[in-house]
């Protein structure tokens, strides 16, 4: 966090620094020509100057330094920074009266004295109490510390220099060195400002604080009562110091004479006042030369006339004094300085309480902007909350969008492996309860015969086995697309939903390749549960159709052209083909449950008669009727087969030896009762010949069995027909 300066208050700082350091100088090269307590208390007053000085312009410079956020300053902290600035002025006012100083002494001096400041710097910064604490570069400040000790070294030397009495120029020498030294502290103090860092968003945390502006008036204002202090009691020094030998009168006039003094540097208004000024500067002349010559008597009786004038003149002074009372013009000049330091004391006041004004407005107005700033956060923070709730819902939904688009995905590749509808059946009942967790549903498919619809699968609480229903009674196959009934009863409510009228339900009809296949209809778990059905969910009950229509109508494909390659289109029966694939089947489970396995070969008696005679047709309706016949005669299990032309296959599997025969009996017996009719006419009576075989264990092949049966076919056909007979080699068992 960076800050700026204000140019003003920079400006201020540095004629702080100047008259500080002027005000000290002047008052240590004072106090070299003094002795005794005068000596001691011009020290002090220098040392006073120098330290409230360099603190107050320290304090005005850190005043003058901006920070977009309310700064304020802990008030023990800011009085002990001004108690070690005092500390820090005190080396320099000691060593730079010494009559002799050695190099050793002035860095000795240098080095307290600069500690003191920095550390007053530094204390003083502790007093804006920042969090987080603020950061120093230490190679600023290890440059602000050298500054700091080679001022104080040049203060030290400039006292030590204008303490002598034969220095031209004395004026100009002292403002130049109070000018060094303003540029010197000045310089350490911005130097040490530069080596602070203010961390982003950091604040000031000072509870027992000082406004800047109060802080900024208080300070101002010391040191002017400061200056304005040393400026009436300077001109007394040199009046009342007591020299060696003066008498207790000489000393109480020298007090008298410098209080006089005092007052009438106040009270020069007028032309009384002039007149007065200038018979107490004749008068104080006099006095002193009279003092002088007395003082270097040997013996009392040689002084006693000195001091018989010096009462005369001082008698003569009181003479004019009260003669100037009477005209008014020490009255005037009492008043003048009364109303003078009155007026000062106001202009003050009325400074200070400007300046708590505006501290109070600017705090006002720093308040009102925190205040801002709170709400605008907050209503970030609150933006963010929203934002982020936003977020995780629209990560709930994502992620919940990624399960789904797994679970179709998966759907589609087991509905592509399946083989056969039964498999597909049983893939989507185990998948669409993932797919709507908690709800029901079932699955019709077009029946072939048309109008109705089959239940062919179903998921979920209440969906148990039902019947089939009509096309009529849903919505979604009458509109031909989704039909969705929300819990407020609207639209309306298909039939085959009557028993849940209080459950929010979906129908999605099923089409491929501009057929109707079915429907997919889904449920709430429970009545009256509210929205449960969204519009995601609705757009993924739709995927999840064109995925399963596609596949129903890619296995009906399947199954259709794997229906005419096995079969014969004619009699509908299976081909030779399949009865290559059956038979490899059957006779693997026979040996591994050791179950015997019938086969019987059948040939239609002079068929070719059929076919010269009536024609072709005529035949292919011979052929058709004893398919028809095997078709009834035969089990579920059984295999029937048209072998090619008028030869037919029948596979017996765990069928005895005597079940075999007595099943060719019996399909010998409905042959015979056929009555084919053909252009409304009787084809005749038709008879068959059988082949059988049997095999009960063993390795016979598949080729072995249908030769065995063939054998025993032609065997048949040439004992006259009309007859069954078994394979002429007995096989195992």
């Amino acid at each position: 966090m960076s800050g700026d300066y204000d140019q003003w208050l920079v400006a201020l700082s540095f004629v702080v620094a100047l008259l500080a350091s002027y005000t000290a100088l002047d008052l240590i090269g004072r106090a070299a020509f003094q002795q005794g307590w005068a000596r001691r208390a011009a020290l002090a007053g220098g040392a006073v100057a120098l330290g409230c000085g360099v603190w107050s312009m320290h304090f005005i410079g850190m005043i003058a330094f901006r920070l977009p956020i309310h700064i304020a300053y802990d008030l023990p902290i800011t009085l002990l920074s001004l108690l070690l600035a005092l500390f820090a002025a005190l080396p320099v006012a000691l060593l730079a009266v010494r009559k002799r100083l050695s190099w050793r002494q002035a860095a000795f001096g240098g080095l307290l004295a600069g500690a003191g400041i920095c550390a007053m710097h530094y204390v003083g910064m502790a007093a804006m109490r920042m969090s987080p604490p603020i950061h120093y570069d230490w190679l600023w400040m290890a440059q602000s510390m050298a500054i700091a000790v080679l001022a104080s070294m040049a203060a030290i030397h400039l006292g030590a220099r204008l303490s002598r009495r034969d220095l031209p120029h004395r004026m100009l020498q002292r403002i130049g060195g109070a000018l060094l030294m303003a540029v010197a502290i000045a310089g350490m103090h911005y130097t040490s400002m530069e080596a602070a860092h203010f961390a982003p968003g950091a604040l000031c945390t000072a509870t027992s604080a000082l406004d800047d502006n109060i802080l900024l008036g208080i300070g101002i204002g010391l040191f002017a009562f400061l200056l304005m202090g040393v400026a009436l009691l300077a001109p007394l020094y040199s009046v009342i110091a007591p020299q060696s030998g003066a008498s207790a009168a000489v000393v109480w006039r020298r007090w008298h004479l410098g209080l006089l003094g005092g007052v009438l540097l106040v009270a020069m208004i007028g032309g009384s006042g002039a007149l007065l000024y200038e018979i107490y500067k004749v008068t104080l002349s006099g006095i002193e030369n009279e003092a002088d010559i007395i003082h270097q008597l040997r013996t009392q009786d040689e002084r006693q006339p000195g001091l018989a004038r010096m009462s005369d003149q001082l008698a003569a002074l009181d003479a004019q004094i009260d003669l100037r009372k009477r005209d008014g013009a020490v009255l005037l000049g009492l008043a003048s300085a009364f109303f003078t330091v009155v007026l000062l004391l106001c202009v003050g006041v009325l400074g200070a309480v400007w300046r708590l004004l505006r501290g109070a407005q600017a705090l006002n107005e720093q308040q009102k902007r925190l205040t801002r700033e709170v709400e605008e956060r907050e209503a970030v923070s609150d933006a963010l909350r929203q934002a982020n709730g936003a977020l995780q819902i629209g990560m709930q939904a994502m992620r919940r969008r990624n399960v789904e688009v797994t679970l179709l995905r998966d759907l589609g590749r087991m509905l592509d492996c399946c083989r056969s509808f039964d498999e597909a059946k049983e893939v989507i009942a185990n998948q669409m309860p993932q797919l709507f967790p908690g709800g029901a549903g079932q699955l019709f498919v077009n029946r072939p015969s048309g109008g109705m619809l089959a239940l062919e699968a179903s998921w979920g609480e209440g969906a148990v086995e039902g019947d089939d229903i009509e096309t009529d009674d849903c919505w979604a196959l009458r509109l031909g697309q989704v039909h969705w009934r929300g819990a407020d009863n609207h639209p309306a409510r298909c039939r085959h939903h009557m028993m849940r009228s209080r459950h929010e339900t979906l129908c999605v009809p099923m089409t491929a390749q501009g057929r109707n296949l079915g429907l997919l209809t889904v449920w709430a778990p429970q009545p009256d549960r509210g929205p449960w059905l969204t519009e995601p969910e609705r757009q993924l009950a739709q995927s999840a159709v064109e995925q399963i229509s596609l596949a129903l109508a890619n296995l009906q494909l399947r199954e259709t052209l794997r229906l005419q390659s096995v079969s014969d289109p004619l009699t509908g029966l299976y081909n030779r083909r399949y009865l290559d694939e059956c038979m490899q089947r059957e006779l693997a489970r026979a040996r591994r449950g050791g179950h015997p396995l019938g086969l019987a070969m059948i040939d239609i008696d002079h068929f070719k008669q059929y076919n010269d005679r009536y024609g072709h047709e005529a035949g292919d309706a011979v052929l058709v009727a004893l398919a028809q016949c095997l078709r009834q005669l035969g089990r579920a299990e059984d295999i029937i087969c048209r072998f090619g032309g008028e030869e037919f296959t029948a596979l017996l599997p765990n069928v005895s030896r005597d079940g075999t025969l007595a099943w060719a009996e019996r399909l010998m017996d409905e042959v015979r009762a056929l009555q084919v009719t053909w252009q409304d006419s009787q084809l005749g009576r038709i008879t068959i010949s059988v082949g059988l075989a049997w095999h009960a264990g063993g390795n016979l092949s598949a080729e072995a069995l249908i030769d065995h049966a063939d054998h025993a076919l032609y065997a048949a056909k040439h004992a006259g027909r009309d007859r069954l007979c078994w394979a002429a080699d007995a096989l195992p068992g």
